[in-house]
């Protein structure tokens, strides 16, 4: 008999024994009452057998022992491999047949897939003192057999999540060991491969049954158990590979099942944080192929897909065989980004981070809150920008080659960063109310310590120049960075949000652009705008402000279709009446709300210069909101000082004048009207607009446009 005889047919019998136990197997499920009924979480509408993993197993088992025992194949078995599988799987099939039968709680049943797990480990199913990755090698030393118990625990229970369409897990596992049978053939290790083979055979066997519409289910007990075969293969053929992936090469081979753990265990972490009631361990209806039905792909098509994306995964592990290590990690990218892009399309609310204001409440933690937080946090930058200095400037980013000038930058550095900062009163600063100049005055204190910095190491004789620019560059980044990130996200946020009514702003003007910020801001006003209308043929299909021209006023009918626009606001006076009207007929017909913003300056303070009288708008069509401020009476010169300056760190009126102390102080009082107040609250002190040169006390813009117009408003007009 040839040797290629006597290794086919065990797998051929494999195969045949698998499909015909299958059916006793489905006769027994029923007597035992292993049966998995419809439920909430449950695709089938029927009841189905379980235990289909007994037929699986069982075929596996006869034939290797049978192999073994006759001697038919002309290599080896490896004897830790088969006797370490053999033992470690026990407890894990035996619980999980108990588990199929009747429900059992989830510590018991991970307290046996520990016990299976370390079993098998002490056979000699473990990783090695040392892995490979890229080409290079990393000593591990003890950690190698906790590894490799938390390598097999979680890939058990991997393909124990991922069992929930027919035929996927089945299908994922062939798919995986037909991948490792390749493998090992490349490693010259045949006995390896055709144990694997005989494993996708009974895989092969089995799928009839289990393919939709599913007359079987491996249940728990052919999914741990199969995961568990498959754990242990991949420990023997990662540890001993050098080259592509290496140590990683498993991870991609059964790359789908264990990327879906790894997304729900880091979905429920995220939702937990909304919900108190949810957590890791807590069960529900979100996997990834729960989440394919949920978008409308039909049942069999789902399991396609996946089924592909777990052959794209291992056809790019076992290729990664032969490349090289730069190869090898241009591949990762590729296949990151790809899974990124799937992720995405998937729509999962917990990974909306941002729109969901998830990173915002980082901000809103009481330890955020203090003053000391922010100290903290600048020297910790401080020391994040003198390593990158340092590391950039030396061409090495190891900790030992940069520790030295890193000490020495910081010494330096640190004390200046925090001084000049507190006499630039940042830490009085409401970051999360952030503005222009808030980031230019951190810019400014940034600027400040690096020039301090360079006179002292021009002081210190350092030489050290070049290294203080590029410092001074990533502190600069850092700080206004950090500064600037509250307000980026929240604006990111309220842009995502899919609340309020839909708007188009008609003006992509200034009006038009101060709009749309304040409607972004204010999101009690209820309105979410979605772009400009505008009849400047110039600005068409340009961007303002985040937001898009999509067209003139007589685009408007077509726009508010597409778009979904449920109002219309009009951010300028300068529409003609003509074109007000045609736009308010357009808003009749589509059933939309016309608004109309208008601003009105009232002087609140009698002196000799007046502002500039408000430009009456024509008159409406439709509903307009307008906003004034009743005149208050008239405040005397000796009437303001008693009122006082409000102070620019917290706006306390109980600001006195303070004199002035040194020579750029009295140069600067000679060429400005702006005096040195202090204040009383806070003890701040700077420059501030005497209440004595105001023409006009302040301007209000109050904008309320929480009311939407109904129809009868149209008629009316």
């Amino acid at each position: 008999m040839t040797t290629t005889i006597r290794v086919a047919i065990p797998v051929i019998a494999s195969a045949g024994l698998a499909f015909c136990l299958a059916p006793f197997v489905s006769k027994l499920a029923v007597i035992v009452g292993a049966i998995d009924m419809p439920g909430e979480r449950r695709i089938h509408r029927k009841p189905i057998p379980r235990l289909g993993g007994i037929a699986v197993v069982s075929a596996v088992a006869a034939v290797w022992c049978t192999t073994w025992l006759l001697g038919i194949l002309p290599w080896p078995i490896p004897r830790d491999l088969m006797l370490g599988i053999g033992i470690g799987v026990v407890p894990v099939f035996l619980v999980s047949v108990i588990d199929d039968i009747r429900s059992m709680p989830a510590i018991p049943k991970f307290i046996a897939h520990i016990v299976g797990a370390s079993l098998a480990v002490m056979c000699g199913v473990s990783l090695g003192s040392e892995v490979h990755l890229f080409g290079a090698t990393i000593f591990i030393g003890w950690l190698a057999m906790p590894l490799s118990v938390f390598w097999i625990v979680g890939v058990t229970n991997a393909f124990n999540i991922i069992d929930g369409l027919d035929g996927l897990a089945s299908g994922l596992a062939l798919i995986s060991a037909v991948s490792m049978a390749g493998v090992f053939a490349v490693l010259a290790a045949p006995a390896m491969a055709w144990s694997a083979l005989v494993l996708a055979a009974a895989l092969a066997g089995f799928l009839p049954y289990n393919r939709h519409p599913a007359r079987m289910f491996l249940g728990d007990t052919g999914a741990t158990a199969i995961g568990f075969c498959l754990a242990a293969f991949a420990l023997r053929g990662g540890s001993t590979l050098t080259s592509g992936f290496a140590a990683l090469l498993p991870v991609f081979i059964l790359g789908l099942p264990i990327a879906d753990t790894l997304i729900a265990m880091v979905r429920r972490a995220l939702g937990r944080l909304d919900n108190p009631d949810a957590g890791i361990f807590v069960p529900d209806r979100k996997h990834i192929h729960h989440r394919l039905l949920d978008l409308g792909i039909h049942h069999g098509r789902a399991v396609m897909i996946l089924h592909g994306a777990g052959i794209i995964f291992a056809l790019a592990a076992f290729g990664s065989m032969f490349l090289k290590a730069r190869e090898a990690s241009l591949v990762i990218v590729a296949l990151m980004l790809a899974a990124s892009v799937g992720i995405n399309r998937l729509q999962y609310e917990e990974f909306a981070l941002i729109r969901r204001g998830t990173m915002l409440r980082i901000y809103e933690a009481p330890v955020v809150q203090r003053a000391m937080f922010v100290v903290f946090l600048d020297l910790f930058m401080c020391v994040v920008a003198a390593y990158v200095a340092a590391a950039l400037k030396a061409d090495d980013w190891s900790i030992h080659a940069t520790r030295t000038a890193v000490v020495h930058l910081v010494s330096v550095l640190a004390p200046l960063t925090i001084a000049v900062f507190w006499k630039s009163s940042m830490y009085r600063g409401a970051w999360q109310l952030a503005e222009l100049d808030d980031l230019r005055r951190a810019g400014a204190a940034t600027l400040a310590v690096i020039l301090l910095g360079s006179i002292a190491e021009l002081i210190l004789a350092s030489h050290n120049y070049s290294t203080i620019l590029i410092y001074g560059l990533a502190s600069l980044i850092l700080v206004v960075g950090s500064r600037a990130s509250y307000v980026l996200l929240l604006n990111s946020q309220r842009r995502a949000s899919k609340s309020g009514t839909p708007v188009l702003l008609y003006g992509a003007g200034h009006g038009g652009a101060a709009a749309s910020r304040e409607l972004f801001r204010n999101v009690d006003a209820g309105m979410r705008p979605i772009g400009f209308i505008d009849d400047d043929v110039s600005k068409l299909s340009k961007i303002v402000n985040g937001l898009p021209v999509l067209g003139a006023s007589r685009d408007l009918e077509e726009i508010v279709r597409t778009h979904g626009a449920r109002a219309v606001l009009v951010t300028t006076p300068k529409v003609r009446p003509a074109r007000l009207g045609r736009v308010a007929a357009v808003c009749k017909r589509t059933g939309s709300g016309l608004f109309r913003m208008n601003v009105r300056v009232m002087p609140l303070v009698d002196c000799s210069l007046q502002p500039t009288a408000p430009v009456e708008p024509p008159a409406p069509v439709a509903m307009s909101i307008q906003t004034s401020i009743a005149p208050k009476p008239a405040l005397s010169v000796a009437d303001l000082a008693m009122v006082g300056t409000p102070c620019g760190a917290c706006g306390s009126l109980k600001t006195h004048r303070s004199r002035v102390r040194n020579f750029l102080e009295r140069l600067r009082k000679a060429y400005t009207t702006k005096r040195l107040f202090r204040c009383q609250d806070c003890g701040w002190r700077g420059w501030l607009e005497p209440l004595e040169h105001f023409s006009v006390r302040e301007a209000v813009a109050d904008f309320d446009l929480t009311v939407l117009d109904s129809p009868s408003s149209f008629n009316a007009a």
